[in-house]
């Protein structure tokens, strides 16, 4: 599209009249048109720039914003079908490392698992989001109650027997406090009876560019998937070097997978694209950018060309016009 317009200029020109008077041969003669050209290639150079700086700033904000938990200092190690209970007691007994708790999925990022919902056994069941953790997992990650506490455990007790809701699962189960939703009974995939002990503040278990929705959080350490151990910021290093051995002492089989939950949250914004996008936008604006500017110093280059007769005579005549001015 960039060369249709000066294609069907430049051959328009009569070739007679560009031999006979080339520095009278102008391809745009009308100078108004010209002016629209120039001015609508920079306006869009502009867009493009306020629209990387844009999706730039919002990817910034998405990753730096406040999930409603505190991800800092969490070390999540994956399982690998290993015992959390045996795990778990290894690594407590690290100095630096505060607390050690136990969940299915990782929040902040796009791990989901949803099951089926009702109030009671003559409702119509639906869809919502889930997590299993243990007793340790909320605190660690300093979820805020509105109402209630967390799972009351007791050692030997039937662990799938009491359940936390989000803010936003009341009106799904037709609560209208979250006083009123604690000790009340709900059923899941069917036929489990849960009672609901606690009700947390809402926060974004899915990255940022979604929206909160409805979540259960369930009690049941045979679906635990990682370990999630809150370290001191000043012993992470030595915490962090420790930890490869004691994995090593209980599955020598594989490779040891951890990684700050920080960098979770971080690398599920990569593997959405969203990152990607901010990178082609930037290379867009850069691309168009650079051709609006050499647009600009072609017209005056081609400017310079068609009055380099009149500079000439101007050069010439300056000695004399200084000489005049002196006498």
């Amino acid at each position: 599209m960039g060369g249709i317009i000066p294609a069907v200029y430049l051959s328009a020109i009569k070739a007679v009249k560009v031999l006979k008077d080339g520095g009278n041969a102008k391809v745009f003669a009308k100078l108004t048109f010209r002016k629209i050209l120039m001015v609508t290639q920079f306006t869009m150079s502009s867009i493009f720039i306020v629209v990387a700086l844009i999706i730039y700033d919002q990817a910034i904000y998405m990753i730096s914003k406040d999930y409603k938990f505190n991800d800092r200092h969490i070390l999540n190690l994956r399982l690998i079908g290993n015992n959390f209970d045996q795990l778990a007691n290894e690594i407590r007994n690290l100095s630096g490392v505060e607390r050690v708790g136990g969940v299915s999925m990782i929040p902040g990022t796009w791990e989901t698992h949803t099951s089926d919902y009702k109030r009671g056994n003559g409702d119509k069941p639906f869809a919502m989001k889930d997590y299993w953790v243990e007793e340790n997992f909320i605190p660690a990650i300093e979820l805020e109650f509105v109402a209630g506490k967390n799972f009351d455990f007791t050692p030997g007790t039937q662990e799938e027997r009491q359940i936390i809701l989000n803010e936003s699962a009341l009106f799904s189960f037709d609560f209208k406090t979250a006083e009123e939703a604690i000790g009340k009974t709900i059923i899941a995939n069917d036929s489990l009876e849960l009672e609901v002990s606690g009700v947390v503040k809402d926060f974004h278990f899915k990255p940022m560019n979604t929206e909160i929705g409805p979540l259960a959080i369930r009690y049941n350490k045979s679906r635990l998937r990682y370990l999630a151990a809150r370290i001191s910021p000043e012993q992470k290093e030595n915490v962090l070097a420790a930890i490869p051995g004691i994995w090593k002492s209980i599955d020598s089989h594989h490779p040891i997978e951890m990684k700050m939950m920080e960098d979770e949250i971080d690398d599920a914004y990569a593997l959405s694209g969203f990152m990607d996008l901010v990178k082609i936008v930037g290379y867009i604006s850069f691309l168009i950018s650079t051709i609006a500017c050499f647009g600009m110093l072609a017209m005056a280059m081609y400017s310079i060309q068609t009055r380099i007769k009149e500079i000439g005579v101007r050069k010439c005549l300056a000695p004399l016009r200084d000489k005049l001015y002196l006498r």
